[in-house]
């Protein structure tokens, strides 16, 4: 074997002792030869949730693919903590990463019930796409975007019940920022709003399923949030051209205006009016997109149980998330930033619960949002929010 050339130090994350790289010899993680990021210490512990919590629901052992598996951390772990896995398969295309994953498993005791690879991740995928070879999960955790190992991944896993899980940290083409990097890698625009990371979500979720509609796959997406630096989808794959089309009217755009904060989901972009109803300046728009649900409830609640039950490194950050999720009204599409709000009409805000339980004794619906502390998402207009945060002010 050969030897590692770089500093290691030895660590403990979660059940797993693993030897990864000094990251005080570098910068930023990226520098390292191979990659591990403390940080996404958070992303693993959820992914062990979803896993165990699919495993239940599907009644037998799992087959697990780990295409960029770097360390080995994610598949050790699942190993380690998630009982009655049938199969761990790892790769990484670097030699490396090869060699450290290989003294990982020896460190854990499993030499014997992981496999590794070295080799490209698409051929590794590619390996796997004849029928009586597919996966039961494919979690695809790469530094950027996922979008390029999607086709092969869907092939990989099984059409009636894979889960396929996604992380994706190129947030700059996905927010906005970089609007052809964002055209280039997921076929569709996006904004520089308030709401870009809901818009990042959307605009993933859209290029997956549209790249499974190609094989008559349709896939539901089971739990989907965008966190510190990246976000994260786990959706479910089910086979049927019926099914695909029920998701695909479920695609569309958001229109927007920067003049007023407007904004609008359609199915529709030629049937929209180019201007803003409310200001009559010209409207932009982002997509395709998502715009079904970004997760199950029910899903969400098996999740939250299996954290209680569980002693991980995040379990209190993850308990939060998953609470918030649940109390977020899900059927809303975008958020509106009170900050914002607040400037643009000249008023101090007002308590977060206040505004929202005001704006339910109006009728309308409202709940705070995991994607934004200073948000809320509510069928209420920003001139209606503005209206009675004011009257709030007035009776205090």
């Amino acid at each position: 074997m050969k030897p590692i050339s770089f500093p290691t130090i030895f660590i403990t994350e979660g059940k797993a002792r693993l030897n990864i790289p000094d990251m005080n010899s570098y910068r930023v993680p990226t520098e390292a030869p191979v990659f591990y990021n403390f940080i996404m210490e958070m992303n693993r512990d959820i992914a062990i949730l979803v896993v165990k919590v699919y495993q239940d629901q599907q009644g037998h052992p799992l087959t697990i693919l780990l295409p960029l598996a770097a360390t080995g951390v994610r598949g050790i772990r699942f190993q380690l903590e998630i009982t009655g896995i049938q199969k761990i398969i790892m790769n990484d295309v670097s030699p490396e990463a090869y060699v450290l994953m290989k003294q990982n498993l020896q460190l854990n005791n499993l030499s014997d019930r992981i496999t590794i690879h070295n080799e490209d991740a698409l051929h590794f995928l590619n390996s796997f796409a004849r029928r009586g070879q597919r996966a039961d999960v494919i979690d695809i955790d790469p530094f950027g975007s996922p979008s390029r190992f999607l086709d092969s991944a869907l092939r990989a896993l099984k059409k009636k019940s894979g889960l396929i899980c996604l992380t994706a940290t190129d947030m700059a083409p996905l927010c906005g920022v970089k609007q052809e990097a964002c055209l280039r890698k997921y076929g569709g625009r996006s904004l520089r709003t308030e709401y870009c990371h809901e818009l990042a979500v959307r605009l993933c979720l859209n290029t997956l399923i549209t790249t499974a509609a190609r094989y008559e796959i349709a896939v539901t997406p089971l739990l989907s949030y965008s966190i510190d630096h990246y976000i994260r989808i786990y959706a479910h794959l089910q086979s049927g051209a019926l099914k695909v089309d029920a998701l695909l009217h479920q695609l569309g755009y958001i229109v927007h205006c920067f003049q007023c904060d407007y904004r609008n989901a359609t199915s529709n972009l030629l049937a929209t009016h180019p201007s803003c109803p409310n200001c009559g300046n010209p409207l932009d728009y982002a997509g395709p997109l998502w715009l079904g649900k970004l997760y199950d409830p029910s899903f969400c609640e098996r999740l939250l149980n299996e954290n209680n039950q569980r002693d991980l490194g995040t379990k209190k950050r993850i308990q939060k998330l998953l609470q918030q999720l649940l109390e977020e009204d899900s059927t809303i599409i975008t958020y509106h930033n009170i900050h914002r709000i607040c400037q643009q009409h000249k008023i101090n805000a007002s308590p977060f619960q206040e505004i929202i339980q005001a704006l339910q004794k109006q009728g309308f619906s409202a709940s705070r949002t995991h994607f934004s502390r200073v948000s809320i998402r509510t069928n209420a207009s920003r001139t209606q929010i503005a209206q009675i945060i004011q009257k709030i002010q007035q009776s205090d």
